[in-house]
């Protein structure tokens, strides 16, 4: 086996429904909506299961319309909401968020970060997305992320790239072929660029 575990994303999909693109008309029922969701799965609550999924994340790429069509602010009171809710039934579980569609959108991570450090809002892990053809750009938005968790003193918050793609707009992005796979390997084995210094 290869000893992967369940990562469980709490959150609506892409679809025709616009409504499922809109945050929750009552957070905290969402919120109690999850918990017996991770209850559900861990606990064997309503004739569950005892999976032990550790790793819940809060959401999907909130900066994208499709996906959550309001503000940053108020998917950071849904994160709130949720996070603590989940967090207080069962300290145990790994939270985090907001996986993001863009490594680089201030509003989904310097701001995110200092409204959760303001309040205190457990990060066990904060995750990304990224579409992209230079595998150098997945270890430079990586290292980015790394570096504001730091800077935020998320020190021990784990940094997950929790979606990635090569080619998304091309009709060519199976990626069960040998250029994809040593794209893959790059990607996975990548190290950042350093400029060297320029000397006089």
């Amino acid at each position: 086996t290869a000893g992967c575990q369940v990562y469980y994303r709490l959150g609506e999909s892409a679809g025709t429904n616009d409504t499922l693109r809109l945050p929750p008309t009552n957070y905290t029922t969402w919120a109690q909506v999850c918990l017996h969701i991770t209850m559900h799965y861990n606990d064997g609550w309503d004739h569950g299961y005892h999976d032990n999924i550790r790793y819940w994340e809060i959401w999907n790429e909130p900066d994208i319309n499709a996906f959550w069509d309001a503000n940053a602010s108020l998917y950071y009171t849904l994160y709130q909401t949720t996070a603590t809710t989940l967090k207080n039934s069962n300290h145990s579980l790994k939270i985090g968020g907001p996986c993001t569609s863009n490594a680089y959108n201030t509003n989904y991570t310097t701001t995110f970060l200092s409204y959760c450090q303001n309040h205190s809002l457990p990060l066990d892990f904060f995750s990304w997305h990224l579409c992209a053809n230079n595998p150098q750009d997945y270890a430079n938005a990586s290292i980015h992320i790394r570096t504001l968790l730091n800077a935020y003193n998320y020190t021990h918050t784990k940094n997950i790239n929790s979606e990635w793609n090569y080619n998304i707009l091309s009709r060519q992005r199976d990626k069960d072929n040998a250029k994809n796979t040593a794209f893959t390997a790059s990607c996975l084995t990548g190290k950042r660029v350093r400029t060297p210094s320029a000397t006089v």
